[in-house]
């Protein structure tokens, strides 16, 4: 069990201290996973940033990820969805996902477009994962971009979920690799939602600490 998303951040933080972290870039999916990579950030003085990532779901029972798609790059389809490729109702997701992106990028970037990777570091984290998706649309999004390394960092995830993503990136860190899992949040104490006034804040107090630095 962890605490809150702040001490499990900080747990993350500890396994890559003494590192040498090229040009370090952590990036938060939102909500949640911006106050994991905050937390990060501040323990390992690296640069702080969101990377958008959006789940698909299945038109007809939105309960089920069927995919996600990442600001930048392609979509990603699990085995489930790929039976929903040439269809209307997987364009129309597509598009509306991607519409609720641009949305993000005003809201936590003024419109800007994603920190340069290239050459650095860059760590990508959550505060857990069940089905990967957005994680996985992330990883394959910024692969593309030529990081000099690229990580994953997660509390808690799903057996099957971590090795299926552990091909995408250099390396694939979750303290928590569990076989009986059901949701994130029974592995918090404190799991309070986040909202997007919280995320921006949270952008807008590191930026004004870099540009005071």
């Amino acid at each position: 069990m962890f605490f809150d998303r702040k001490q499990a951040a900080r747990k993350l933080a500890n396994l890559f201290r003494g590192q040498h972290l090229e040009n370090l870039l952590i990036l938060g999916i939102p909500c949640g996973g911006v106050v994991v990579a905050a937390e990060m950030s501040s323990e390992l003085k690296g640069e702080l940033d969101v990377v958008l990532s959006q789940k698909l779901t299945d038109p007809s029972r939105k309960e089920n990820v069927i995919g996600a798609v990442c600001e930048e790059g392609e979509e990603h389809l699990t085995d489930y969805g790929k039976q929903f490729i040439g269809t209307l109702e997987l364009e129309r997701e597509i598009r509306s996902r991607r519409r609720e992106i641009e949305r993000l990028q005003g809201l936590f970037r003024e419109g800007r477009p994603l920190e340069s990777v290239v050459g650095r570091t860059v760590i990508v984290t959550d505060d857990g994962m069940t089905t990967g998706s957005t994680m996985h649309a992330a990883l394959q999004t910024l692969r593309a971009q030529q990081p000099k390394e690229l990580i994953a960092a997660v509390p808690v995830g799903p057996k099957g979920t971590v090795e299926t993503l552990q091909a995408l990136c250099d390396d694939f860190v979750c303290l928590e690799v569990n076989t009986d899992f059901k949701e994130v949040e029974q592995f918090y104490v404190h799991f309070a939602p986040v909202s997007e006034i919280e995320v921006s804040q949270i952008l807008s107090t590191f930026s004004q600490k870099r540009r005071m630095a």
